[in-house]
């Protein structure tokens, strides 16, 4: 937007008349005809579109003349997401998504949002998005979208996608067959598939001729009284 002007002649012009000007445009303001020169004012145009107006120049009995005013739109901003797609496992965690702005414009500032519960803390800093995913205790793999939106740029989307509950597996030895006699102490062997961190194997029996159990790496092993039946 801002002022601007052309220039104008009449032919036979009248002695103290001056054109009368017009427009059908809201953003075409400020007419002003002066001793060959003809003012106006644009407002600014938000769209990335060009527009068309008109300036109508009447005088007396002279033919209106029409003057086509055309007004360049704003350069549209560009969101760039370096990888838009996040992949985590079941127990979720931490991420973060580099992006830039291409022809971006003063003011305007990037927003991120995102719908899915599972997905929170979302913090849009200089050049990078954070966020962080909730553990997934469902046996279904799940998608969620994080969508970003700066002024007149196209919204762009961060696809957040993480894996299923897996549940942990005990794998054992097979069972067991003890003579009759106590104190000798027995091992079962072990493996565990899809281990939690942090998290130990415990063991009990609620027989009450198996005693002394200990747990260790891979193994089990316990001893039992002596069967007097």
């Amino acid at each position: 937007g801002g002022a601007f002007s052309l220039l104008y002649s009449i032919e036979n012009p009248r002695e103290g008349v001056k054109p009368e000007l017009s427009s059908g445009e809201s953003w075409i303001r400020d007419l002003a005809a002066g001793e060959g020169r003809i003012t106006f004012t644009l407002s600014v145009n938000e769209s990335v579109k060009s527009r068309k107006g008109t300036i109508i120049i009447s005088y007396m009995e002279a033919e209106p003349v029409s003057v086509e005013i055309t007004q360049a739109g704003q350069d549209q901003s560009v969101i760039k997401v370096e990888n838009p797609e996040a992949e985590f496992d079941y127990n979720g965690g931490s991420g973060s998504v580099k992006y830039s702005i291409e022809k971006p414009r003063d003011g305007d500032k990037l927003q991120a949002t995102c719908s899915d519960s599972w997905i929170t803390g979302i913090t849009v800093g200089s050049g990078s998005i954070s966020f962080k995913v909730s553990k997934n205790t469902d046996e279904a793999e799940r998608t969620g979208e994080i969508e970003l939106t700066y002024g007149n740029a196209e919204p762009a989307k961060i696809v957040v996608k993480q894996q299923e509950f897996i549940p942990a597996v005990i794998e054992t030895s097979s069972n067991i067959n003890v003579d009759a006699w106590g104190g000798v102490k027995k091992t079962i062997t072990y493996s565990i598939i899809n281990p939690r961190p942090g998290a130990k194997l415990t063991a009990k029996s609620e027989t009450s001729w198996i005693r002394d159990i200990v747990v260790g790496d891979g193994e089990v092993t316990f001893s039992k009284t002596f069967n007097f039946n």
